[in-house]
């Protein structure tokens, strides 16, 4: 596993698109997968990207969605999404109602 360097207590910054690159064409050359994950939610199960992320490299050929379920039947607050008002924007919810499955 790589990571950037820690830029909090608890957090890390994403690797540099130079070290992505070298880390493609080792993994290309090896004919292995390279996963990358991006999350960046701090640590809330919900997340509304902003408009420039993720930045996903032009080598990429599959982007993987992952949402925490532990956010169902709990209130669009900031302690179940990052970026709430976002996240409401986006969803067609309100702040504060309750998050389900289908709108």
């Amino acid at each position: 596993m790589f990571t950037g360097p820690k830029v909090e207590a608890e957090r890390t910054a994403g690797l540099s698109l130079e070290a992505l690159q070298r880390l493609y064409e080792i993994a290309d050359s090896a004919h292995c997968p390279l996963l990358i994950e991006a999350d960046g939610s701090r640590q809330r199960p919900l997340k509304a990207p902003a408009s420039h992320e993720p930045v996903i490299p032009n080598w990429v050929d599959t982007v993987a969605v992952v949402a925490g379920l532990s956010a169902l039947g709990s209130p669009l607050t900031e302690k179940w999404v990052h970026r709430p008002e976002r996240f409401a924007a986006l969803s067609g919810l309100s702040p504060g109602e309750i998050i389900t499955l289908l709108r």
